[in-house]
């Protein structure tokens, strides 16, 4: 049960747990609400995090590539000659003065 209020927030991570308790996270394909702010707010939260699954799910055919790309950069940020030579290389072909860090991904 719920406490009241009954806020998006509050009914996303009710339906989360009840989702995973079931075993269904995966399967969720709609959704019918009363059209209450609260749960329009949910869903939203909701597509969010269904989104994200999709992303991530279709991402692990390349995590090796990924990790990859990750230690790259992680070199690269980590010694000072190498970025200076990266700079260097994108004004060489044209990419101007380089103003901007290398980062890093971030999973959401």
């Amino acid at each position: 049960m719920l406490p009241h209020p009954y806020t998006g927030k509050e009914i996303d991570i009710h339906l989360h747990s009840v989702f995973a308790a079931f075993k269904i996270t995966d399967k969720i394909l709609c959704a019918t609400t009363d059209g209450g702010s609260n749960m329009i707010l949910a869903m939203q939260l909701l597509k969010t995090h269904i989104l994200n699954l999709i992303v991530t799910s279709s991402l692990l055919p390349i995590k090796s590539s990924i990790e990859k790309v990750r230690n790259l950069v992680k070199t690269i940020s980590s010694s000072s000659s190498l970025t200076q030579d990266l700079k260097k290389l994108g004004q060489s072909v044209g990419e101007g003065e380089a103003t901007h860090k290398i980062l890093q991904d971030v999973s959401t």
